[in-house]
């Protein structure tokens, strides 16, 4: 296997994504599942997969981890093996790829030292953090916490002009929401 420990190692294999399209459903979707999952209680957690072409990345579908492999507390989320290997299932690269994940806190929005260490370490892979279990409405989305994975355990946080810039909502764009489960 091959590590990619920088940004400019993994600029040589993959182009840097410069800009994300995600459609107002997706948004709204990703809300209503965290909502769903951690009931203003514990934490939850979703993916988000879709497709690059040319430096943009544009998220097609929601992948909502569910059932057996899933522990949720308030001050943690975690997926098993057996779900992220499900998840992998799902995917079909390069047309359907995992472009990051979305948790909840219930408190502020921050990465936190697990999320740094739990989190799939591949340069670009975003991570976003929901502040307070999703209870403000969608509109606050670029109130969420944005990293980007720089290889290593490291994340990056995306200032708020950075977002608005690499961001961009498609009123009209689709999205298909999967539950994943672990095998029996």
């Amino acid at each position: 296997m091959i590590r990619l420990s920088t940004m400019a190692e993994a600029d040589k294999y993959f182009s840097r994504i410069e800009r994300f399209i995600l459609p107002q459903a997706l948004l709204d979707q990703t809300l209503q599942s965290l909502r769903a999952e951690g009931m203003y209680q514990v934490e939850s957690i979703v993916f988000w997969a879709g497709t690059i072409d040319s430096g943009t990345a544009t998220v097609t579908h929601l992948l909502v981890p569910k059932g057996k492999g899933v522990f949720q507390h308030p001050l943690q989320i975690r997926v098993s093996e057996e779900i992220m290997a499900a998840l992998l299932d799902v995917l079909n690269p390069p047309e359907l790829i995992l472009l990051g994940q979305v948790h909840t806190h219930l408190g502020e929005a921050f990465h936190s030292h697990a999320d740094d260490r739990y989190s799939l370490d591949t340069p670009g892979f975003l991570s976003l953090v929901v502040p307070f279990g999703g209870r403000d409405n969608v509109e606050a989305w670029k109130q969420w916490a944005f990293y980007e994975c720089t290889g290593s355990g490291r994340f990056r946080p995306l200032g708020a002009w950075e977002i608005t810039r690499r961001f961009v909502i498609d009123q009209n764009g689709k999205v298909s929401t999967d539950e994943i489960r672990a095998a029996n």
